[in-house]
């Protein structure tokens, strides 16, 4: 068969079926077709890229208009056209010039985003489906106030004059000893609670708990599917002439697959589920008002589900509604009204082949906001990563948000808002906060004093 693949070359004998220029039977087709093509019909003789990619689907001229579409569709940036005319000059150049085609045809493949599912029955390409409703928006009847003016009123929030500490878009909520070195502040303890109740619940789904490092090499942000150059990057990278290519962590999903790179997995300890606390550093920017406190911030605590799984859509579809089901498990608990959401392409990042969201109301808000999601990425990760089996077959990767500590205290603090300004403990949270029902104004302020020393001063 000679490469690239033309639809000729693949035409059924016979009468041509009903529809078989549609996307899916022609994916199917060709796809099947091109896999059959030994790589020296790819490349040349002991000749590869870098990166371990689908190259058959993705070097098939009959796949270049449904990726293309698909990229826009995601609003990626890949071009899979230029990365069917740089093989073709790879496979037209003298052995001389090369190595340097092949290094521009996986630099430009890498930029591809992950294949999309089917469209969903009955859904606009960019629609958002809800697919389950928990709980119902509760009633107060009295005015309804947000978190920030709750938090503070409290006196267990604070939001003004942090330039020294960290910046714009950071927030601070402390818990301290008797000794009065810090102030005490149960807004912060409950943060904490909401960390172990979470983590108990994904222990007993029979996680691995990992301590994961919050600075990562910024090859391994990029092999999750994450751009860490350009004028858009949404990462933290630490200067380059004193600390190398290292970049700041924005979700322990990047470390979990560095520990898994490179790896032979045991087919029978599969699904491998991970889960991880960390830190979470992200150069967010909104000017929308609902978008404003801790709902956008530039650092947080989550809780991180990730899973490894044989390369089939089905298991890792699987995997993927145990963590959506997991997630749902801890809201429901936590006593939120939410709404569980599969996500339209344009909502995918590029690992993602399906993505659920998960908003929860926030009263004081007006609004539903995201406070959680999970994706499939099948093997896009994983062939970046050089996860593998111990067969040497190539596996699926699956994350999820157990938990991110801002938005989730921001709904349990909106919700559960009282007329004499306490705030209801929700009762899951209660073991883990002393038995404590009720979060209770606080006597005294923070103030602030020359040489940023902090003390607790009488109102």
């Amino acid at each position: 068969m000679t490469w690239p693949l033309r639809l000729a070359a693949l035409r059924p004998p016979g009468p041509v079926p009903a529809g078989w220029l549609g996307r899916r039977w022609w994916r199917r087709r060709c796809t099947a077709a091109s896999a059959a093509a030994a790589d020296s019909e790819l490349f040349h003789p002991g000749e590869r890229p870098a990166a371990d990619l689908d190259w058959p689907h993705l070097l098939c001229a009959g796949n270049a208009a449904a990726i293309a579409a698909d990229v826009q569709r995601r609003k990626g940036v890949g071009d899979v056209r230029r990365v069917q005319q740089l093989h073709a000059q790879y496979r037209a150049a003298p052995p001389a010039g090369r190595a340097e085609l092949l290094r521009q045809l996986s630099e430009e493949a890498l930029r591809l985003p992950n294949h999309t599912r089917p469209d969903r029955p009955g859904a606009e390409p960019q629609q958002m489906v809800p697919v389950k409703t928990v709980g119902q928006k509760p009633d107060f009847n009295f005015p309804v106030k947000d978190f920030r003016h709750r938090a503070e009123k409290l006196n267990m929030f604070r939001m003004e004059n942090l330039g020294l500490l960290t910046g714009s878009r950071t927030y601070v909520t402390v818990a301290v000893t008797p000794l009065r070195q810090y102030l005490k502040h149960e807004l912060a303890e409950l943060e904490a609670a909401l960390v172990r109740f979470a983590l108990r619940r994904l222990l007993s789904a029979g996680f691995q708990l990992v301590s994961v490092p919050d600075l990562l090499n910024s090859s391994v942000l990029e092999a999750c599917g994450v751009s860490v150059h350009g004028d858009r990057t949404m990462v933290y990278s630490l200067d380059e002439s004193h600390h190398g290519d290292v970049c700041l962590s924005g979700t322990a999903e990047m470390a979990l697959g560095a520990l898994v790179a490179g790896r032979r997995l045991p087919a029978d300890r599969l699904p491998l589920r991970l889960a991880a606390v960390s830190r979470c550093f992200r150069p967010e920017v909104s000017n929308l008002e609902s978008e404003a406190g801790i709902y956008r911030v530039h650092q947080f605590t989550k809780v991180e589900m990730f899973g490894v799984c044989a390369a089939d859509t089905a298991v890792s579809g699987a995997l993927l509604d145990e963590f959506v089901a997991i997630q749902e498990g801890i809201f429901t608990d936590l006593g939120l009204h939410f709404i569980v959401y599969d996500m339209p392409p344009h909502e995918l990042g590029a690992p993602a082949y399906r993505k659920y969201d998960i908003e929860a109301w926030m009263p004081g808000r007006r609004m539903y906001g995201e406070v959680s999601s999970a994706s499939d990425c099948t093997d896009y990760q994983s062939r970046r990563l050089a996860v593998r089996d111990c067969a040497g077959r190539r596996l699926h990767t699956v994350n999820g948000t157990a938990c991110a500590a801002p938005r989730t205290l921001l709904a349990l603090v909106e919700t559960g808002q009282q007329r004499d300004g306490t705030v209801a403990v929700p009762p899951a949270l209660r073991p883990l906060l002393g038995g404590r029902e009720v979060l209770r104004p606080r006597a005294g302020r923070a103030q602030w004093l020359k040489g940023h020393q902090l003390r607790l001063a009488a109102d």
